[in-house]
């Protein structure tokens, strides 16, 4: 059986390649999102809005365009020196400020930042440490403190090494460093200072999104962008190796469906089998000795249908002539052709073809009868040894009366089978009758029986002329004509049918021995001795 590989194999390629394009989509959608950052991840700069000075000195604040410079979340705000708010960018955001404020508020160029923490005294009341940062010069990012200042609960400072001994700091302060008082906590905050063309102080207050934040935001848009490069490959892949599969699952079964639709017309035509995979040229070669088996046994159909048109023909044939033999000396008698000295032989000639008319018709009715599905034998567990003594011992007057000898050699001991004795009695008798019927006299009938661990044995037949070797093979088939067997003689050549029948109903075999003359071989299965 060859085909085009398995389809387990198929799908299991099919799949090490969806797995592939996986991966290899992955790693594409790495190398994007990488490109993306690289190309999108602009982080704030508030350099961009300092270069625009010529519009705050003039005080052209909406002139100024700060794009994406402060971040998503950025913005700026214009205060004067008392810390009144004149200018914000943004105009859903309303921050107040105070003088103090500014102190607190590290310079764009500085590179310096303001913390707040609370710490807890032993009274459970609020204090305050803040932390200035600033990053070092040796370009590592990494940063170092450069001042300290604590407050007490009342927001006074206790110690400072910031110029701010003995100070209060504002609540507002405080908050303002808490980024309490601020919509836009995920903001750093830095200033810077101006004056006006007309001389006045201002304070650019530069409100740049964190670089966390940034960072967070351009990885969510690389991820985003990743997905979406990601998805439609994958999808694809996955349709691709959906589509082989169902090519290679769908073609075989249209073909399949294809035949068997055929195969209602009466076509004959073999599947590929070789263009398939195993798993399916499996079922095509199944299906093609299925279609092999269906023409044999159509041609078996129309053999044995044809052997019973001419069976028939043959059974009316032999029906018809005794039948008018019968009518012929009915009617002589009956016109008074025949005397009181020949009607005894007339009588005799009668009795012989209405024996002959109910022969011909117990057999047909017999070879019905066995193949009906609710035929079942009378079975029981004899002893075939004794069976076959008594059955030889009857066998033996008539054998002599007819002038055929018989040799008989059956087993002494107790051979336990499983048989029905009226219907084996008619296996015997439907081979003796072919003998008597188709050989000559003298010729000598074998009736033998042994038995070993398993089965008993039976051989019974004759040495006569045996059956030409073109019937040979088919004269367990009804319907065989015996005279197609024998040279001489007659029968509706159901006989041997009926016989094997029997036997393989009693779960044996029967078949005809090569050697001379024509001998039988029964082979029974013996019966399991009950326990006493």
């Amino acid at each position: 059986m060859k085909s085009t590989g398995s389809l387990y194999a198929r799908m299991i390629r099919d799949f090490i390649v969806l797995l592939l394009a996986g991966v290899l989509s992955g790693f594409l959608c790495i190398l994007a999102a990488g490109r993306i950052v690289e190309h999108t991840d602009q982080f704030p700069d508030p350099s961009v809005l300092l270069e625009q000075s010529e519009y705050y000195e003039t005080e052209q604040y909406q002139r100024i365009r700060i794009g994406s410079s402060l971040g998503k979340s950025g913005y700026f705000e214009v205060l004067d020196e008392k810390g009144k708010v004149l200018y914000c960018s943004d105009p859903s955001i309303e921050n107040h400020y105070d003088e103090q404020d500014f102190e607190y508020i590290p310079d764009v160029d500085e590179e310096a930042a303001f913390s707040i923490e609370k710490m807890v005294n032993g009274s459970d009341e609020n204090e305050y440490l803040i932390r200035k940062w600033q990053v070092m010069e040796d370009g590592s990012d990494q940063v170092k403190e450069i001042g300290i200042t604590i407050l007490n609960s009342r927001n006074r400072v206790v110690y400072s090494n910031m110029d701010a001994d003995g100070k209060a700091i504002s609540k507002h302060t405080v908050n303002m460093l808490m980024n309490n008082n601020s919509d836009r906590a995920d903001t750093f905050l830095q200033k810077q200072r101006f004056e006006t063309e007309d001389g006045e102080i201002r304070y650019l207050l530069i409100h740049t999104e964190n670089i966390q934040t940034a960072e967070n935001r351009s990885y969510r848009q690389a991820e985003a962008a990743a997905v979406l490069i990601f998805l439609p490959i994958v999808l694809a892949a996955i349709v691709f190796t959906a589509f082989e599969i169902m090519k290679h699952i769908q073609q075989p079964l249209s073909q399949l469906n294809e035949a068997m639709d055929r195969l209602g017309d009466g076509s004959r035509q073999q599947l590929p089998s070789d263009q398939v995979p195993s798993e399916f040229a499996r079922v095509f070669d199944a299906f093609n000795q299925m279609k092999v088996r269906l023409k044999q046994s159509e041609q078996e159909r129309l053999h044995l249908l044809e052997m019973e048109q001419e069976t028939m023909a043959d059974i009316s044939h032999d029906l018809k002539t005794p039948v008018t033999v019968v009518r012929g000396y009915v009617y002589a008698m009956r016109d008074g052709l025949i005397t009181a000295e020949q009607q005894p032989e007339i009588w005799n000639i009668i009795l012989t073809k209405i024996n002959r008319i109910d022969e011909l018709l117990d057999q047909a009715a017999d070879y019905s009868r066995l193949n009906h599905p609710d035929f079942h034998l009378n079975a029981s567990c004899l002893d075939l040894s004794a069976f076959l003594r008594d059955y030889a011992a009857g066998l033996q007057k008539e054998l002599d009366q007819a002038g055929y000898p018989l040799h008989k050699k059956i087993e002494e001991k107790e051979v336990l089978v499983k048989f029905d004795r009226l219907q084996m009695k008619r296996v015997l008798e439907n081979i003796i009758a072919n003998t008597l019927r188709y050989t000559p006299k003298g010729t000598e009938v074998t009736l033998q029986m042994t038995a070993d661990k398993d089965s008993a044995r039976i051989l019974i037949g004759d040495n006569g002329p045996g059956i030409p070797a073109k019937i040979r093979d088919h004269v367990f088939e009804p319907f065989v004509i015996a005279d197609e067997a024998r040279t001489a003689g007659s029968g509706c050549g159901l006989g041997l049918s009926i016989a094997r029948k029997i036997i393989e109903e009693h779960h044996g075999t029967m078949k005809l021995l090569k050697q001379s003359g024509t001998v039988y071989e029964i082979v029974l299965p013996l019966a399991e001795k009950e326990s006493t």
